[in-house]
């Protein structure tokens, strides 16, 4: 059996409070026979879903942005969405919820991928309450995972009871305000169940960059410079404000953590410069600059190049570039041990989409410790700076 089909209801009084019960029977008349003899969904196949996808949109465009990306996700991960888009102002008619169902069957197996998309408009009151409405429309026995696209309200107690009855959370760092509000996500953590896992999309993002610099340590003739690391440069692109970009601040952390280094010294030493100091195992200073370069657009806040040097007192000398070409969307790396030994390498790396980032992330079951101790390594080092408002 091949092709699509799509239902959809919006039969509700939006002059009645919210009726959740009513909500459930709507769905449950989108997949079978009604009075009018309309086909049902399932004339398909049978419905199957492997979770409940929880959506709170700040706005109508970051709602917009979310429904789009779920029907993707929705051919991965068949699931049922739960769409809470916030609304200002007291207009009744906008505060009427909307069901969407759709199957897309191939061959003739008993199951299709299906996504149920519940969209129910909140306004201020509504909100303070979502963790008690999405109960009763969650698919039980099936995980739920939260996904707040735009900027999370980390703090927020409504986001902290959504995030304590998920088994997923999943946020985007690179939209928070400043990086101040990493604290906040470290303190978020403190308060869930350990079921709970909390992923960001801004670490995704830097998969390929930790890979590349990883692969450097392979080559025989540099594993030395594990221990011997000077200097480390790091540029962004970048942001409103002239912020610390938080994706630069992250990689710096996971080196750091990864190479066992312990910060002592931070400041802003111009408008667009941050300067960390760290000592490695052995004491030695580690000096990390991080730049901004302006980038206005699609790639403010992402990592545009990254340098670091390694050098012992024999004289050798150790190097690795990567950099970031925006034109191919390609992440060139450069790497020298000594005079003789070159190694070039390069992996396209193009500014993938939210869905896109969503579909590993969805398949999360345990925590990401490496992330874990990345986070508190930058929490750590943030505390050297005199002013964390300004970065």
């Amino acid at each position: 059996m091949n092709g699509a089909s799509d239902r959809y209801s919006n039969q509700f009084d939006p002059d009645t409070a919210l009726d959740l019960e009513a909500i459930e029977r709507e769905i449950a008349q989108l997949w079978h026979p009604d009075a009018r003899g309309a086909d049902p969904i399932t004339s398909l196949a049978t419905r199957a879903s492997v979770l409940n996808l929880i959506i709170v949109a700040n706005d109508d465009e970051d709602a917009a942005h979310a429904q789009r990306a779920s029907e993707h996700l929705s051919q991965i991960h068949p699931c049922r969405v739960i769409l809470f888009n916030r609304v200002s102002g007291s207009d009744k008619s906008r505060l009427s919820p909307a069901i969407y169902a759709t199957c897309e069957a191939d061959g003739d197996g008993p199951a299709a991928p299906c996504i149920e998309r519940i969209r129910i408009p909140v306004n201020r009151q509504m909100y303070r309450q979502l963790a008690s409405l999405v109960q009763p429309l969650i698919i039980p026995e099936l995980p739920a995972y939260l996904w707040w696209p735009g900027r999370p309200a980390i703090a927020d107690p409504s986001f902290v009871a959504l995030a304590r009855a998920s088994n997923l959370t999943v946020i985007d760092s690179l939209l928070l305000g400043s990086t101040q509000e990493l604290q906040s996500l470290s303190d978020l953590q403190a308060q869930l169940p350990a079921r709970t896992v909390i992923a960001d999309l801004n670490w995704q993002r830097l998969q390929p960059w930790r890979e590349l610099t990883a692969q450097f340590f392979d080559i025989r003739s540099a594993q030395w410079a594990l221990t011997c690391i000077r200097e480390v440069e790091i540029d962004a692109g970048r942001i409103d404000g002239h912020a610390l970009p938080i994706q630069a601040m992250m990689f710096a952390s996971w080196l750091a953590h990864c190479l066992n280094w312990t910060p002592f010294s931070a400041r802003r030493t111009r408008k667009d410069r941050w300067y960390i100091g760290m000592r490695d195992h052995s004491g030695e200073h580690v000096r990390i600059i991080i730049r901004t370069r302006p980038d206005h657009g699609a790639w403010a806040g992402h990592l545009l190049a990254m340098s670091m040097s390694a050098h012992q007192e024999e004289g050798d000398s150790s190097t690795l570039s990567l950099s970031r070409s925006r034109e191919s969307s390609l992440i060139r790396m450069h790497a020298r041990s000594g005079a003789d030994s070159a190694t070039h390498h390069a992996v396209h790396h193009p500014l993938l989409p939210d869905e896109a980032l969503l579909v590993p992330v969805l398949e999360a079951t345990t925590r990401d410790h490496v992330f874990d101790a990345s986070l508190e390594k930058a929490i750590e080092t943030l505390d050297f700076f005199q002013n964390l408002e300004a970065t």
